[in-house]
């Protein structure tokens, strides 16, 4: 089952054009805020309300954290969709204003598939995600898309269909090459043997104005 999670960092004004039919959908405390202005209305309202500007109208669900707890609002709404069985997970407002909050989704994607959650981050025109054995990338010719090893080293990489392709290797946490590739044509495919990859593919490539 899909959830969307709406954060209250910088949000996609198009984040309509990915809510499917049937996905349920969550606001992480301020991110009702983003919600409200987007005209969506959610499924469910989670945080410790610190933040949240909005009242949330009467009949939507509201689960409440304690303001000083150990998890974020976002691990908060993770934790939450797995409980209720969801595994596959859009997370919109994740990024902008506070680095360490920004910080802190990106960890978020590794947590979430170490419980076996597919957890995509979507910011303006860039997805993030974590790449664990093999899968399969659509896009377009000229797209960015870079590799980071995540949580430690990751080998057993190979990475067919981009510029600079990987044959079996190494990706480490400390160095930044896998950087700045680039989608050859509109399909890609990425396999890591040992480890976590936290792929960052950006639409239209590093010449976009945004970028």
């Amino acid at each position: 089952m899909r959830a969307i999670i709406i954060g209250g960092g910088s949000c996609n004004k198009n984040i309509k054009e990915y809510i499917l039919s049937g996905d349920f959908i969550v606001c992480a405390d301020s991110g009702y805020d983003n919600a409200k202005y987007l005209g969506i209305v959610p499924d469910l309202v989670i945080g410790d309300m610190d933040s949240i500007v909005s009242a949330v109208p009467s009949g939507t669900e509201i689960v409440t954290a304690p303001v000083q707890k150990d998890e974020t609002d976002s691990m908060l709404c993770v934790n939450i969709l797995a409980e209720r069985g969801f595994d596959n997970i859009l997370l919109f407002g994740a990024l902008g204003g506070r680095p360490d909050h920004s910080f802190a989704n990106i960890t978020l994607l590794l947590y979430a598939a170490k419980k076996g959650i597919h957890l995509e981050i979507v910011h303006e025109l860039s997805h993030m995600f974590i790449i664990d054995s093999k899968t399969e990338i659509s896009g377009n010719k000229g797209d960015t898309f870079s590799l980071f090893a995540l949580g430690g080293d990751a080998h057993g990489i190979t990475a067919k269909g981009l510029f600079y392709p990987l044959d079996n290797e190494t990706l480490y946490a400390d160095n930044p090459r896998g950087v700045s590739n680039e989608l050859l044509e509109n399909k890609a495919s990425v396999s890591v043997g040992n480890g976590y990859l936290l792929a960052i593919h950006i639409k239209g490539g590093e010449k976009n104005e945004q970028y």
